[in-house]
């Protein structure tokens, strides 16, 4: 029962702006930050139930226009930079 509570939601920091933020991406090599417009809300939620099992990955939340502003992603193959993929 432990194994399916820990890997069924990732745990995730809270940033509350850019230099939250800025600190986060310092602290490893690989991160993922949801933009979200509600850190309870159902986006949020969705998004650590998909990293759940991504124990390498820091993890993060925010709801900050500031931090959305200067978020930057690879694609996925087939999808051009700055396009959301298809759920």
């Amino acid at each position: 029962m432990d194994f399916v509570k820990e890997n069924s939601y990732a745990s995730v920091t809270s940033l509350a702006g850019q230099p939250d933020a800025d600190a986060f991406v310092a602290s490893a090599d690989v991160v993922a930050i949801a933009i979200v417009d509600d850190e309870d809300g159902a986006d949020a939620l969705a998004f650590r139930k998909a990293t759940a099992c991504s124990h390498t990955v820091k993890k993060a939340v925010t709801t900050s226009a500031a931090v959305a502003g200067k978020v930057r992603y690879l694609a996925p193959p087939g999808v051009a930079p700055g396009v959301r993929a298809p759920h």
